[in-house]
């Protein structure tokens, strides 16, 4: 039982990271996509 709370846990943490880092991509992309069409 305490094994799977661990891995909940460590899951649900993986999963806010994952989120986190997805969020990054995707305004960065969205960054250096408007500074290509600023600057052709």
């Amino acid at each position: 039982m305490d094994s799977a709370l661990n891995f909940a846990s460590f899951f649900l943490e993986f999963r806010k990271n994952s989120q986190k880092f997805i969020v990054s991509q995707i305004l960065s992309t969205i960054s250096w996509f408007s500074r290509i069409g600023k600057y052709p």
